[in-house]
């Protein structure tokens, strides 16, 4: 039987989920383009991901400047499908893979759409002729300790265990680049041995600009 996982961050995870679905891992959920402080407060049902579809799809009916429909395509991953569909799969997973791209460098922001306030991640309508407010980056104080992001997902899932990828990653003989492949070659046996857990701490230095 192979091991399932979902990932949740940027395009990093993907990357990463291409070389273990190649190793022989099966993907089962993939949420992209969201901050964990929204996942977390959806998951304690405190609010986001209370957008559907179909309210995205209006939505994007309004966008002034939205023509090759990227706009819509972040709207989408703060659905309450989108968010279904990878708790329903974090709760079959094995682990779950995280990277904190969109928590270190990624706003937030309130839609007002039909009387209803709604909190998205990753998306900037302040110019597109909607009610939409900006409220800035997460406090750095929540990316400092992710205890409620790992006992959140313990809540859906009891025996998931998470392996964290700090955004960004570098090999530590060199660091002028993302090095995915000398990173996976480091990760993959921690995944192989499902030691992953809290404290979340990357396997490799991290460089901060």
């Amino acid at each position: 039987m192979s091991t399932k996982f979902v990932i949740f961050g940027s395009c990093l995870s993907a990357h990463v989920a291409k070389r273990l679905i190649n190793s022989g891992f099966e993907l089962f959920g993939v949420l992209r383009q969201v901050r964990s402080d929204i996942l977390v407060e959806a998951i304690e049902g405190k609010g986001g991901f209370t957008l559907t579809r179909n309210d995205v799809s209006e939505i994007s009916s309004y966008l002034k400047n939205d023509k090759k429909g990227r706009k819509k395509k972040k709207l989408d991953f703060n659905t309450k499908e989108c968010f279904r569909d990878f708790t329903d799969g974090l709760k079959k997973a094995d682990f779950v893979l995280f990277d904190n791209q969109y928590d270190l460098e990624r706003s937030s922001g309130e839609i007002i759409f039909n009387g209803t306030t709604h909190i998205v991640s990753n998306v900037d309508l302040i110019k597109d002729g909607i009610s939409f407010v900006d409220n800035g980056v997460i406090p750095i104080d929540v990316i400092a300790e992710y205890r409620r992001f790992y006992d959140a997902l313990l809540s859906v899932n009891p025996e998931i265990k998470v392996f964290f990828v700090q955004y960004p990653i570098f090999l530590e003989r060199s660091l002028e680049g993302v090095e995915i492949l000398g990173f996976l070659d480091l990760l993959l046996p921690q995944i192989k041995g499902l030691s992953g857990g809290f404290p979340l701490r990357p396997y490799i230095r991290l460089k901060r600009n």
